[in-house]
């Protein structure tokens, strides 16, 4: 009997006492492993996941669930980049751009959700192939950059925004530490 808890203890528990001591481990052999700088890093590593994974909390909440979520963000992002380096239009027009984007895959999945009644998961797997498509027609697969070649030939002459730029950029722990 003694046995069969063991077991179910480390089923249950098992990866947690592993990360734990794996933590521990690294903390007192590896250099900088549990300084201020490596939970900054590892804060900002998983911001675009904390994010997204609180628009999924909300459609659980209601029994739900939400594949295009990940397309939705990388749409943006690829709808953001085109908007300032195609188009030559400025980070506020290009954010505002993904805001209403957002908003209106939203509101495309919950009338098909809630209207049309198709399954929460089939509309949005749906939604999640349509625009993994949908990214790939401007820029013929291609990543988007500065001075990149459009499909017709020409250049692109927009550039990133400098505050746009500063977003990914930004380091906090260098304030922190200077606050400190």
């Amino acid at each position: 009997m003694n046995k069969v808890k063991l077991k179910e203890f480390a089923i249950r528990y098992g990866f947690i006492l592993l990360a734990g001591l794996l933590i521990v481990f690294f903390s007192i052999f590896a250099s900088g492993f549990a300084g201020p700088r490596s939970a900054v890093f590892i804060f900002q590593s998983v911001a675009i996941t904390g994010i997204l994974a609180l628009g999924v909390t909300c459609t659980l909440v209601v029994d739900g669930f939400d594949l295009s979520i990940g397309s939705v963000a990388t749409s943006a992002l690829m709808l953001s980049a085109y908007m300032m380096v195609v188009l030559e239009q400025n980070a506020f027009i290009a954010v505002l751009a993904c805001l209403l984007m957002g908003a209106a895959v939203g509101l495309i999945n919950g009338f098909l959700i809630v209207k049309m009644r198709v399954p929460d998961l089939l509309a949005t797997l749906g939604m999640m192939f349509l625009l993994i498509g949908l990214q790939r027609i401007p820029t013929e697969g291609r990543s988007i950059s500065t001075g990149m070649r459009l499909p017709g030939g020409n250049l692109a002459e927009g550039t990133f925004a400098e505050g746009f730029l500063w977003l990914g950029r930004h380091r906090i722990d260098v304030v922190l530490e200077k606050l400190i």
